[in-house]
């Protein structure tokens, strides 16, 4: 999940990658074990974190963009836990078969 409006980009709230073809959802909360045991392997956000950081642009801007982009790979990514967005894009350069984005909106009020 990237916030495409943050003035640093990308800025990923949350990344995770080789989740196995057969996944069609992830629970809510999921844990580091159950993320593995669907394939899942966590990077870091820009926060610095291993973990879903939700969307909290800061009060009174315009609302931001929250887009969610899976992506089919023809490949297993031989990244690490922790590996960083910038490595994920590097990683995946040339290897998208398909993806889907799914794009949501929050602001937050100036109060």
């Amino acid at each position: 999940m990237e916030d495409s409006n943050a003035p640093d980009r990308p800025f990923a709230h949350w990344l995770i990658f080789n989740l196995q073809p057969t996944v069609r959802s992830i629970p809510q909360a999921i844990s580091d074990r159950n993320l593995k045991e669907l394939g899942g392997v966590e990077g870091e956000n820009s926060f610095n974190k291993r973990e879903y950081s939700g969307a909290c642009p800061p009060r009174g801007d315009a609302p931001h963009d929250y887009i969610f982009t899976v992506y089919a790979l023809d490949k297993v990514l031989d990244l690490k836990y922790g590996a960083k967005i910038e490595e994920f894009n590097k990683a995946i350069k040339g290897h998208v078969v398909a993806q889907g984005n799914l794009k949501t909106m929050y602001f937050r009020s100036k109060k």
